[in-house]
């Protein structure tokens, strides 16, 4: 049987009070009771074994005998493999042998299984890529190493709920991460060092933490006291002139050439004359790059001219043509 909280944020998505975020993510694994499991086992998995099963003797000769698992393509990497365990030992062994804190996840189905005592309850099925190693973490410690090291904490990665990744793209930032699994100690390091709480839903605009907090995230005087906390650093929405809203799906709005900007990378590119890539944008918030073959969530660009967000820009136009409908 499923907890309450998770009982109550289920109704209250398929309420119509909550229709117009319906896609909001199905995130409740974050009662302690769930697990992630990837499909997919490559050349690395024996390594990614010896993590899993904490084996750090056994991991570190591996990794000394070979380099061929820093190229390995597949789900879990063994920074971000080590991060969600919270491995100490082998997080800072990865850094002292030059990985990247902030080295990305290939994209990867996977399901999480949902148990209570030990007892098979229901399992979900789904799509993750682009995940960094402090977007998984679990625990303050292994955040302090990963930023010491220089880990960058507003960079995460996403969801889509078809396994087969396609559909629409969810942010998972490390700060929502934290706080979704109540982190608190966590979340608030994450704030220190710059994590922005300003992370808004793909529908509404509307801050998530706000939703969260409001719907089922509040079990007792704990998660209110950092509610409350979080809302004294200002939970903005997106606001934008209602004129704009209305406008903001006509052809004369998107220019034929203009300028995007990957935060993470400085890499820069152009929109064609058609901007075919437009729709996808818009339909997906995933914005593809062009060098590296890889999607990254559209709140990772930005134009280059008047430096928006790229993803609230999509959210304008978004909200805009539901407007117009």
């Amino acid at each position: 049987m499923e907890s309450e909280p998770v009982q109550k944020f289920r109704i209250l998505k398929s309420n119509n009070l909550f229709s117009t975020f319906r896609v909001q993510r199905r995130r409740i694994l974050l009662l302690g009771i769930s697990s992630l499991v990837a499909f997919l086992f490559h050349c690395s998995s024996n390594l990614n074994e010896l993590i899993r099963k904490g084996k750090n003797e056994d991991a570190k000769t591996k990794i000394r005998e070979t380099e061929e698992w820093r190229t390995y393509n597949e789900c879990d990497s063994p920074l971000v493999l080590a991060s969600r365990s919270g491995n100490l030992e082998l997080v800072r062994f990865f850094l002292e042998n030059k990985v990247d804190p902030n080295q990305r996840e290939t994209g990867c189905a996977r399901e999480s299984i949902l148990t209570i005592e030990e007892k098979y309850i229901s399992k979900e099925e789904f799509f993750t890529a682009s995940h960094t190693p402090i977007s998984q973490v679990q625990n303050l410690e292994t955040a302090k190493i990963l930023v010491q090291a220089g880990a960058n904490v507003n960079l995460g990665g996403y969801r889509q709920n078809d396994p087969k990744g396609i559909g629409p793209a969810y942010y998972e930032p490390p700060l929502l991460h934290a706080v979704l699994n109540r982190k608190y100690d966590l979340a608030k390091f994450l704030i220190e060092k710059g994590a922005s709480t300003r992370i808004l839903n793909s529908v509404t605009g509307e801050n998530e933490f706000e939703i969260w907090f409001t719907s089922v995230g509040i079990r007792n005087k704990t998660d209110r006291k950092f509610y409350e906390s979080l809302k004294s650093k200002g939970l903005k929405k997106l606001e934008t002139a209602s004129g704009l809203l209305r406008n903001a799906t006509r052809p004369e709005i998107f220019p034929k050439e203009r300028t995007y900007i990957h935060i993470p990378t400085g890499a820069e590119f152009k929109t064609t004359p058609h901007f075919s890539e437009r729709e996808e944008w818009i339909q997906t918030d995933l914005i593809r790059h062009p060098s590296q073959e890889k999607q990254f969530h559209s709140s990772e660009w930005i134009w280059k001219d008047t430096k928006q967000n790229v993803y609230e820009w999509i959210l304008e136009r978004r909200i805009g043509l539901k407007k117009r409908n």
